[in-house]
């Protein structure tokens, strides 16, 4: 039962530490659309989709 919750917990954090990359790549897409209007629809999607990627990092974190 321990070696279970272990790896459960293992993998919750390999998930965080994808999230993370996934994030700061986001980010980084993200600062060569700053050239973009603010109303632009991929820039508005990037940064939407970088807050929702921070909510479920702080969720994993909590487990």
């Amino acid at each position: 039962m321990i070696d279970t919750k272990n790896q459960a917990l293992l993998k919750i954090k390999e998930t965080i530490d994808l999230l993370d990359k996934a994030q700061f790549n986001l980010g980084r897409v993200g600062a060569c659309w700053e050239k973009l209007d603010e109303d632009d629809i991929e820039r508005t999607n990037c940064r939407d989709f970088s807050i929702k990627i921070s909510r479920i990092i702080e969720h994993l974190k909590l487990i």
